[in-house]
């Protein structure tokens, strides 16, 4: 693994952090539109240029749960399978730059509990942040739903 580029965001004070090629965008917090019979982390969607994208909140994906949005809320956007959604954390903080000697690889009681999402530690500025990767935060029975919206 060489140097990369970690987008660091804040959820309910635990430092979260997410590869940057893997973000399209950080779009400010909107209005978000529910749809009837979605389990509870998913928020609903809203209309990005045109597109109708599904939001997931990830506070409520993790069971650490619930912040009200303020002007510091965001959603990054990705790309999933061909389909753009939606990730709601509370604030993003830094794009901030690692080395290989920066990380650690999960450890096996994360990975026995199947958070397979989690993709490495980081050590940044004397604090541990969880590296997510937000193409398995969703299951595939999950994604299939997603995209039937």
């Amino acid at each position: 693994m060489s140097d990369m580029q970690i987008v660091v965001f804040d959820l309910i004070n635990e430092l979260c952090g997410v590869e940057a090629d893997q973000v399209h965008e950080i779009v400010k917090y909107q209005e978000i539109t529910k749809v009837p019979e979605m389990p509870g982390f998913i928020e609903g969607i809203i209309n990005l240029r045109g597109h109708v994208v599904p939001i997931i909140n990830l506070n409520r994906r993790f069971h650490l749960g619930q912040a009200d949005a303020d002007k510091s809320t965001k959603i990054i956007i990705t790309s999933i399978e061909g389909q753009q959604v939606g990730f709601v954390v509370d604030n993003v903080i830094e794009i901030v730059r690692l080395s290989q000697e920066d990380t650690e690889e999960t450890p096996d009681l994360i990975k026995k509990w199947g958070r397979k999402y989690v993709k490495y530690v980081a050590k940044i500025k004397g604090k541990l942040v969880n590296i997510l990767d937000l193409a398995s935060i969703l299951t595939e029975e999950e994604m299939e739903h997603i995209s039937s919206i």
